[in-house]
């Protein structure tokens, strides 16, 4: 079992990355709109992480009701 601390320190991890990697998704996007040749490089990435910040998003929300 996970004392509150822990999971409170684990759920702020978790919502760190997460915001890094929405801000990360979100350079991409910018990257995709403005640049010609480099959007058909960057919209995969932006295909591939679109799906995982939101797998995660949904993790922490469960983590968050199972520790808490």
């Amino acid at each position: 079992d996970m004392q509150p601390q822990e999971a409170k320190s684990v759920q702020q991890r978790l919502g760190d990355s997460i915001k890094l990697l929405d801000t990360i998704l979100e350079g991409a996007k910018v990257i995709a709109d403005k640049a010609g040749k480099a959007t058909k490089a960057v919209q995969p990435l932006v295909e591939k992480l679109a799906p995982l910040i939101k797998k995660i998003s949904v993790a922490v929300l469960w983590a968050t009701k199972l520790w808490l």
